[in-house]
């Protein structure tokens, strides 16, 4: 019953907020967004027409300062000073062809003249003329008398923008024109040349012909006098002279809007902070803001059908929202066995409640996980090192080997031994180190090997050529590392390298097998297995490869390869058509090797079964005898492992059971006393223990807080500090989440109970 009335108030508050939600405002939007949808597509309007000004102004900019440009470099060019023009007839043709050259660097001028001031002769990229001729001939000016184009080519002080005029060509062509009139040089009280430019209008309107489009109007260019000096017209009989009064009374850039001849006219108006010149673009406003009469049309029906459905939708809306909080509900009733599952709490709040649990609980496995991510790498590097993957299949499952295992590479396992004489703690010192490291031919991982006081280095080779150089040059390189940078000197044996990665443990036994050789080679040697191979090879009669690949799995209780390599040095006598002399040397050689291993090795007498060994009667016989013996060697080296496994183990427990009440007693401190890295202890402990280290100091630290619960008196606080923890408050959720109650409430359930 609680939990229906829950479930139908929070789905009437649900309809009620989406009532308030989906009505009100969506009318009070409404009226905003169709106000501000239309000024919008407004703005938008005008500001796509700013911008088309603007770019016919910076074009028209940019032609100007390329004709400035032309008049600065003309009177600074040494070819057209009047002492070279007027010198003599080459230099006066060299200067014609100059001025041509610099008329052709713009694309609007369609013609250019220097003059030089007094003179009577004035010249262009065709020739020289006298001012007479040129006026009455050449160029004959609708608005330009003779008296004042003297006067000003003489005497301007500053350049002048003449408007556009119809020009007589040669007294029969007609033509538009502007006339740029610039003295030069520039910034000169006294000018002594002219630079006339002939600006064709039609190639300066093209600059602004995109800016009406497909739609009727006007565009205009004034001087900074707002006199007219060109303009582009379509579709329209509007003239300037009825948009000026207009224009006369606006100063800055913007749209406007005027009545003209009866109609409604939208002003585009831009100034221009160069040259103070004005563009302007006039259209009826009807065209001008065609889209916003759709804008608004198409707005009002879509406000109109949003309110017309809304009030359906609310409460579809308001159910189909409600259906996942109703199911995450009934879902934590039914399978959350905390306190929460057994509120009756608004479902929300319950929902909550469950989150934050269930967070605080993630982040402590998240924590756990993380911790245990080093050991997991470290135990699959191992399994690598003995072989414990059969084929490629079983390999590819494991989580871990996308991370080391590379294509098309090569394997090879390096083993480190540190100088006995420097002591555990030079030792530690290498595998406290990373356990990762890079060179250029590939990577390489570390993995601490407990029992052999030694680290293994699974070296993971790219694709390439000449791998013995490159891991000769790492070795080296590591050799050199450690004894300069941790004054620790190694020896270093590598096994030969692999294609598979589950060969992998066949190179560690072949590394193992080259360590042997420290005894000849000397301390801090780096001993390869191949190189052993090829100094002995012609000293046996069946492979030298096999034979010690047999002895050092021997040593290590590896009784796959060791039968392996047992039967494939038998097979090789087998094969062998040689005198019944020789074989039984070879027989004999194999027993020696199996009674030298064995005495290495301190797992037992084994002198007996050595005689039954001799006595042998047929290669069969031997085979059998041997067989049986290596089973019988490799289980005794696991034996022993796994008593100095159970000893060391025991070693730790009882450090751990005598500190743990230490707050800062951690992997990394109990890793040190131990003279092992803190990867390798971890992984260690859970292979021996069952649990992680954190996960067993926890459980250790809960059980003697429950144990002094009921058999003292202490105050739960100093209980709680007592074990190792600092964070009380942390500790209760914990003891609450494993324990279902709170440390007070143990004590109360189960102190009479104990007693």
């Amino acid at each position: 019953m609680a939990a229906k009335k829950v479930f139908s108030m929070t789905l009437v508050k649900y309809i009620l907020s989406f009532s308030l939600i989906f009505s009100i405002p969506l009318l009070i939007m409404g009226g905003l967004m169709y106000k501000n949808m239309v000024m919008n597509v407004k703005k938008e309007i005008e500001a796509a027409n700013m911008d088309k000004l603007q770019q016919v102004k910076e074009a028209v900019e940019g032609q100007m300062k390329v004709l400035q440009h032309i008049a600065a470099k003309i009177s600074y060019d040494p070819r057209l000073t009047s002492y070279m023009v007027r010198n003599d007839i080459y230099t006066a043709k060299e200067a014609i062809t100059e001025l041509d050259r610099y008329k052709e660097s713009s694309g609007i001028i369609d013609d250019l003249f220097l003059f030089f001031r007094g003179d009577s002769t004035i010249y262009s990229s065709r020739g020289l003329t006298s001012l007479a001729t040129f006026l009455d001939r050449y160029y004959k000016f609708e608005n330009w008398g003779s008296d004042t184009f003297i006067q000003d080519i003489n005497g301007t002080p500053r350049p002048i923008m003449r408007p556009s005029e119809k020009v007589e060509i040669n007294n029969y062509e007609e033509k538009r024109y502007l006339t740029y009139v610039v003295p030069i040089p520039f910034n000169q009280d006294v000018p002594f040349s002219t630079v006339l430019f002939m600006i064709n209008e039609t190639l300066l309107t093209n600059l602004f012909e995109h800016v009406l489009g497909e739609k009727s109007g006007s565009v205009f260019i004034l001087d900074e006098n707002k006199k007219l000096l060109a303009t582009k017209s379509k579709k329209t009989s509007l003239v300037f002279r009825e948009v000026a009064d207009s224009l006369h009374n606006i100063q800055d850039t913007g749209v406007y809007n005027f009545h003209i001849n009866g109609e409604e006219q939208s002003v585009v108006y831009l100034r221009s902070e160069l040259n103070g010149w004005s563009y302007v673009v006039s259209m009826p406003t009807s065209q001008f803001l065609a889209r916003v009469v759709e804008t608004k049309t198409l707005l009002f029906y879509v406000l109109l059908s949003l309110t017309s459905v809304g009030l359906t939708l609310i409460i579809l809306l308001s159910i189909r929202q409600y259906k996942p909080i109703r199911g995450l509900m009934q879902y934590i009733q039914l399978n959350w066995s905390g306190e929460a599952g057994k509120s009756t709490k608004n479902e929300l709040e319950l929902i909550h409640d469950t989150l934050v649990t269930t967070f605080d609980s993630n982040q402590q496995l998240r924590e756990q996980v993380d911790a245990q991510l080093p050991v997991l790498r470290e135990r699959f590097l191992t399994d690598l090192l003995k072989g414990s993957f059969k084929s490629k299949e079983e390999l590819q499952k494991n989580p871990f080997y996308q991370e080391f295992i590379a294509s098309d590479s090569s394997y090879i396992v390096m083993l480190l031994a540190m100088e006995k004489e420097r002591g555990e703690d030079g030792q530690r010192a290498v595998f406290t180190g990373s356990t990762q490291l890079s060179f250029a031919g590939g990577e390489a991982y570390a993995v601490e090997l407990i029992h052999e006081g030694a680290l293994a280095l699974v070296v993971v080779m790219n694709e390439g050529n000449d791998i013995h150089h490159k891991v000769q040059s790492f070795a080296k390189e590591l050799h050199k590392s450690l004894e300069d940078k941790q004054g620790v000197q190694a020896t270093i044996g590598i096994g030969t390298p692999c294609a598979e990665p589950e060969q992998i443990g066949i190179s560690f036994i072949e590394a193992s097998a080259a360590m042997e050789y420290k005894m000849k080679a000397g301390v801090g040697s780096i001993i390869f297995f191949e190189d052993i191979m090829a100094l002995q090879e012609h000293a046996f009669y069946y492979s030298v490869e096999e034979q010690v690949r047999f002895m050092q799995s021997l040593k290590q209780g590896n009784e796959t390869v060791a039968q392996e390599a047992l039967a494939a040095m038998l097979q090789s006598i087998y094969d062998k058509s040689v005198s019944i002399l020789l074989v039984r040397c070879m027989c004999f050689d194999i027993i020696n090797a199996v009674f030298k291993t064995i005495s290495q090795m301190n797992v037992g007498d084994y002198s007996h079964r050595i005689r039954g060994l001799l006595e042998f009667q047929s290669l069969q016989e031997l085979e059998n005898r041997l067989t049986e013996l290596v089973s019988e060697i490799c289980g005794a080296v696991q034996s022993l492992n796994e008593n100095k496994n159970m000893a060391l183990r025991d070693d730790i427990v009882q450090f751990v059971h005598e500190h743990f009440r230490n707050y800062d007693l951690g992997l990394d401190q109990v890793a040190v006393r131990f003279h092992l890295s803190a990867s390798s202890l971890s992984r260690y402990f859970k292979e021996q223990m069952g649990s992680n280290f954190t996960e067993y100091i926890s459980d250790l630290r809960i059980e003697e807080v429950k144990r002094e619960l009921l058999q003292t008196n202490k105050s739960i606080q100093a209980i709680i500090q007592d074990v190792g923890y600092e964070d009380i408050s942390q500790f209760r959720r914990k003891f609450k989440k494993l324990e279902g109650v709170t440390p007070a409430q143990y004590r109360s359930l189960y102190a009479k109970n104990s007693q």
